[in-house]
């Protein structure tokens, strides 16, 4: 009886394991509801300037289009030209189960959107001559351990450290992008990749990596001595006026964040963003994301030389995407359907729940920032808005010149 005992209680205890190894593949299957499409009436516009009162109709009906056929419970969106807000409209429940109808105030995981941010606040130290490109990562912090510290900011910024991506780890869950774990400080969150062997070595190709991303956080905290939201708060959301932006890490006025299949959604699986606090664990609104975006089209916050440092891609590694990915910034192209295409400065992201497309325009001086509360594979859906939206914006623009209006 006293063995029967043990074995019980062995495969209880292998089972909570199991269960918690893999709760994510578990869990999915479970607690899907029906989603009600009276979320897709609920509309609220801003238009900022009269002017441009034609583009805003015309976007304003792309928006509602995309939203009914959308099965994100909220989208939030933002332009901005020539430094100023113009439009932001927004749809949906902030909360599908308390009627919690979506505001301009409602922030969004912008997953990987958070690089660009990140690199902005670089830029204000690199503008101060606290920080350089070319430093090995080991004489920012003496601490690190392993090949780590011989990668460079640079590296670390433009995807070219070797540093790996996320894996599956001895953890509750396996896979590090569903992680559960808190780490309290970006030093902290470090040691995941601290004794990882290098893919390559550093500076010599392009492999994307959120995890190798968070060495810029640490540069960050070295130079200012501070922690790295008191970075961020000070360089970057206190004179931008980001007064939505933080990182997710205390209350906030966060969307619930869903998984949504064939017209039916569920609370997305809970994870602790501390992993990639850097590199994807900021949360905020369309409508600041825009005075960043703004802000990389003059002076008002980082000098011509810093932003042209965050945004020029290195000579080696330019191919799999690097051809187009600077410091934490993607510059290219842009396709507008088959005849516009623009030159772009932008970073989209992917988080679980939530999903981002960021897109700045310097030609033309327009900024657009497009959000909504889904898990997602590809942002296809939010990249084909904010090319509706563009376009509108733009032929407005080339109205007003035609007609000599200011």
């Amino acid at each position: 009886m006293h063995k029967w005992k043990i074995a019980a209680v062995f495969l209880l205890s292998l089972t909570v394991l199991i269960f918690k190894f893999f709760e994510p593949v578990f869990v999915y299957n479970s607690g899907w509801t029906d989603l009600e499409q009276d979320n897709k009436t609920l509309l609220i516009t801003d238009l900022r300037d009269e002017q441009w009162e034609k583009a805003a109709g015309v976007a304003e009906i792309s928006f509602q289009e995309t939203a009914k056929q959308s099965d994100a419970p909220a989208i939030s969106i933002a332009v901005a030209i020539d430094g100023q807000l113009i439009w932001r409209a927004a749809t949906g429940y902030a909360d599908i189960k308390e009627k919690r109808e979506i505001t301009f105030k409602h922030q969004f995981r912008i997953g990987s959107t958070s690089k660009a941010v990140t690199a902005v606040a670089i830029g204000r130290l690199y503008d101060r001559g606290m920080i350089g490109f070319d430093k090995p990562m080991g004489e920012y912090d003496t601490t690190l351990k392993g090949d780590v510290k011989r990668v460079t900011l640079g590296q670390a910024m433009s995807q070219r450290s070797g540093i790996r991506n996320y894996g599956s780890c001895f953890c509750f869950p396996i896979w590090e992008h569903r992680n559960r774990r808190h780490f309290s400080s970006v030093r902290d969150s470090i040691k995941v990749i601290e004794k990882s062997a290098l893919l390559f070595e550093p500076g010599t190709q392009f492999q994307y990596t959120s995890l190798g991303y968070n060495l810029v956080g640490l540069a960050a905290e070295s130079v200012t001595n501070t922690s790295f939201e008191d970075v961020l708060n000070d360089e970057v959301f206190a004179p931008l006026g980001m007064a939505h932006t933080q990182l997710e890490k205390h209350k906030s006025n966060l969307v619930t964040l869903y998984d949504t299949q064939n017209g039916r959604y569920k609370p997305a699986f809970h994870v602790d963003n501390s992993i990639r606090w850097p590199s994807g664990g900021i949360v905020s609104t369309p409508t600041d994301l825009v005075k960043l975006g703004s802000a990389m089209l003059d002076d008002r916050l980082l000098s011509e030389n810093a932003r042209a440092a965050l945004l020029n891609i290195p000579q080696e590694g330019r191919e799999n995407g690097g051809e187009q990915y600077a410091h934490g910034w993607r510059v290219s192209d842009w396709g507008i359907g088959d005849d516009v295409v623009m030159s772009a400065y932008h970073h989209n992201g992917v988080a679980v729940g939530s999903f981002s497309v960021f897109v700045v325009f310097p030609e033309q001086g327009i900024v657009v920032s497009a959000m909504a509360n889904k898990s997602v594979e590809s942002v296809s859906e939010l990249k084909n808005l904010v090319d509706k939206i563009t376009t509108a914006f733009i032929e407005n623009q080339t109205s007003n010149q035609d007609t000599g209006e200011e």
